[in-house]
C-alpha cells in the first residue's frame, strides 16, 4: 500500500492549527504530525497490509475435527467514527472442516483484521466469516470484549464501560457453542 507520510503529517499539523493549538510555540507539538502519521501507517492501521486469506492458507498436520478455540488475544482497533482506539480481547473458535491452521494463524488473523478502521460489530463478522470462507471451517465463533476510548473520553464519559459482541457462523453445533461459552465464561470479562 502506497503511503504518503509527508502529506499525512502535513494534514495532522493542519488539523492542530485548525484547532488553534500552538504547534509552533509548544515544543511538545514539534514533530507531532509525523509521529501521528507514522503511528497510524506503521502500527495502528498495519492490518491493511495483511491478507486474511493468505494467513489462513497455511495448515498444520493436525487432523482434529474437535473445536479449536484461542483467546483471549490482546487487540487494539481504531474506531472509524472518531479515530480513537478501543482496546481489549478477542477470542476465536472454529470447528475444522478439511483443514486446521496453527494457533498462531488465528492470532495473526485477529491482528490483521483489528488493525484497521473498523467497528467492533463488523470486526466480529469479518473474523467469523474469514474462518468459514478462507479456512473452510464448519462453524466459527468470535467474542470481542473492548473498552472504547470514544465512549470513555467523550461526552458520555462512561469510564470502564465495555462493549461485548458475539458472532457465530456456519453449522449449528450446541456442543461447540457450549465449549466456546465455557472458554470465554471462565475468564474475567
Amino acid at each position: 500500500m502506497a503511503r504518503d507520510l509527508e502529506a499525512a503529517a502535513e494534514a495532522i499539523e493542519a488539523f492542530l492549527r485548525a484547532l488553534d493549538l500552538p504547534i509552533k510555540d509548544d515544543p511538545e507539538l514539534k514533530g507531532t504530525g509525523m509521529r501521528v502519521a507514522k503511528a497510524f501507517a506503521e502500527e495502528l492501521l498495519e492490518g491493511y497490509d495483511l491478507d486474511p486469506a493468505e494467513i489462513l492458507a497455511s495448515e498444520t498436520s493436525a487432523e482434529t475435527r474437535d473445536p479449536v478455540i484461542l483467546g483471549p488475544i490482546e487487540a487494539t482497533l481504531i474506531c472509524p467514527h472518531h479515530l480513537l482506539p478501543a482496546q481489549g480481547k478477542i477470542t476465536l473458535g472454529y470447528i475444522p472442516g478439511e483443514r486446521v491452521v496453527g494457533l498462531g494463524a488465528l492470532a495473526k488473523l485477529a491482528h490483521a483484521r483489528s488493525r484497521r478502521l473498523v467497528l467492533q460489530e463488523a470486526l466480529g463478522e469479518q473474523l467469523a466469516g474469514d474462518l468459514i470462507t478462507h479456512l473452510g471451517a464448519r462453524a466459527s465463533a468470535c467474542f470481542i470484549d473492548l473498552e472504547h476510548s470514544c465512549v470513555a473520553s467523550r461526552s458520555s464519559r462512561a469510564h470502564g464501560a465495555r462493549a461485548r459482541t458475539f458472532t457465530y457462523r456456519g453449522e449449528r453445533d450446541e456442543d461447540f457453542r457450549e465449549a466456546f461459552f465455557a472458554a470465554i465464561g471462565s475468564r474475567e470479562l
